[in-house]
C-alpha cells in the first residue's frame, strides 16, 4: 500500500495537523457550555490564537478569523443574521450529531464533534491559511444516464491536458465506481474505504490515490456500499483543494451528510440535466433537495425532440453553462473502457476545455 507523504508527526495517521503560522489571530466562541469552550481554548492555545467568550450572539471583533458555535446557541446565531464573510464551526458531542448537521447548512458552519474532532478543530483554528487554493466544483446529475461523471472525467482530463492539476473524487456510493471511467480499477491506491477515519488537516494525497494519466482519482469501492462520513469528506476535499488546482466532485442523486458537506466545499455547483421534460421535472425535484443553490446548469440533448438549453435553464432559474449533445463515441468507449476525452467528438472536447478554462479561472 502505497505510504503517506505528510508533514504530520508519525503518530497522527490522517488526522494531524499541518505547520500553522505563528502570528496569533483571534478567534470568537459563543456558547454556555463549559466543557466545549475548555476544549475550544486548548485548541487556540496549541496554536497560539487569542479567544474571546460570550454566551450571547454578538458581532465579532473585526480581526476574529473563526467564529466557534456551540449547539446550545445555534438559533440565537441564526437569528441575529451575525457572521457574514467569517469562517464558522458549529461544535457539539457525537449524540447531538444529526442536529449538528442540521444547522450546518443554514449557518453554513463546518461542523466538528468534540472531543473526537479536536485536531480538525485546532487545525481550523490555525487560520485562513489553510483554506484550499484550487477549484472545488460539484458535478451532479439530476437524472440518471445524463452523464456527469463522464463529464467530469472529460473537464478532468481537459484540465490536465491544459498542464494544470486535477482530482476526481467520486461521492457515489452506488455509481459503480469512478475508477471504471479512467480505466482504473485494477490500479493500486486508496479508495474511499480507506480515509473512512480520515479527520482534520491531511498533507498531500497524491502518493495515495490512483493516478491516471496525471489526474488524481478517489473512487469507490465495488466489494461493498461505502457513505463517507462528512469529516472524512471535509478533510479530503479541503486537502486537495489546497494541493490541486481543479477538483471535480462527482455527487450522487441521494441525500447524505457527507453530500451535505462535499456541496459546502464547492465553489461551483452544477445541474447536469437531461432535454426531455421528465428529466426537467427531475431536475426541479432534485434542487429542492440540495444544501444550496446550484451555480448553473448543463444540459444534454439527446437528438430527439426535447427541451432547448435555454428553455431548461430558464425554467431552473440558473446560468446556462453549456450545452452538450448526445455523442455515441461515449457509450461505445466506456464499454471498451477507453478515456472519455480521447474517444469524444471534436465539438464535446471543445466544451470540456471550455468548462475547465472557466473553472480554473474562477
Amino acid at each position: 500500500m502505497p505510504r503517506q507523504r505528510t508533514t504530520e508527526p508519525p503518530d497522527s495517521h490522517l488526522s494531524g495537523m499541518e505547520n500553522h503560522s505563528a502570528h496569533p489571530h483571534r478567534v470568537a466562541v459563543i456558547s454556555g457550555d463549559p466543557e466545549l469552550i475548555e476544549l475550544v481554548q486548548a485548541g487556540a492555545a496549541a496554536v497560539g490564537a487569542e479567544v474571546s467568550v460570550t454566551a450571547e450572539a454578538s458581532d465579532p471583533a473585526r480581526d476574529t478569523a473563526v467564529v466557534v458555535i456551540g449547539l446550545d446557541r445555534v438559533e440565537q446565531v441564526a437569528e441575529s443574521g451575525l457572521l457574514p464573510g467569517v469562517r464558522r464551526a458549529l461544535v457539539g458531542r457525537a449524540e447531538t450529531h444529526a442536529r449538528l448537521c442540521a444547522w450546518s447548512a443554514p449557518l453554513d458552519a463546518t461542523v466538528i464533534v468534540l472531543p473526537e474532532g479536536t485536531r480538525w478543530l485546532t487545525g481550523l483554528l490555525a487560520g485562513r491559511s489553510q483554506e484550499p487554493a484550487g477549484s472545488l466544483v460539484g458535478l451532479l446529475g439530476a437524472s440518471g444516464g445524463v452523464g456527469a461523471s463522464t463529464l467530469a472525467v472529460g473537464v478532468a482530463q481537459a484540465a490536465t491536458a491544459a498542464g494544470r492539476r486535477c482530482a476526481l473524487v467520486d461521492l457515489d456510493p452506488l455509481g459503480g465506481g469512478l475508477d471504471l471511467l479512467v480505466r482504473a480499477e485494477r490500479a493500486e491506491g486508496w479508495r474511499w474505504p480507506q480515509f473512512g477515519d480520515a479527520d482534520g488537516y491531511l498533507g498531500d494525497l497524491s502518493e495515495q490515490l490512483i493516478t491516471v494519466e496525471g489526474i488524481d482519482v478517489l473512487s469507490m469501492p465495488r466489494e461493498q456500499v461505502f457513505r463517507p462520513h462528512p469529516e472524512a469528506t471535509a478533510a479530503v476535499l479541503r486537502s486537495l483543494g489546497r494541493t490541486h488546482d481543479l477538483v471535480l466532485v462527482d455527487l450522487p442523486r441521494e441525500p447524505s451528510p457527507a453530500t451535505t458537506e462535499a456541496i459546502r466545499h464547492c465553489a461551483h455547483l452544477v445541474l447536469v440535466v437531461g432535454s426531455q421534460l421528465r428529466a426537467l421535472a427531475a431536475a426541479r425535484q432534485t434542487r429542492l433537495r440540495l444544501a444550496a443553490d446550484p451555480t448553473g446548469v448543463i444540459t444534454r440533448d439527446r437528438r430527439t425532440v426535447g427541451l432547448s438549453p435555454e428553455t431548461i435553464a430558464d425554467t431552473l432559474g440558473l446560468p446556462l453553462l453549456a450545452g452538450t449533445r448526445h455523442d455515441p463515441a461515449l457509450p461505445r468507449g466506456a464499454e471498451r473502457g477507453d478515456p472519455p476525452y480521447l474517444v469524444a467528438s471534436r465539438r464535446w472536447r471543445r466544451t470540456c476545455d471550455r468548462l475547465a478554462a472557466d473553472w480554473l479561472a474562477a
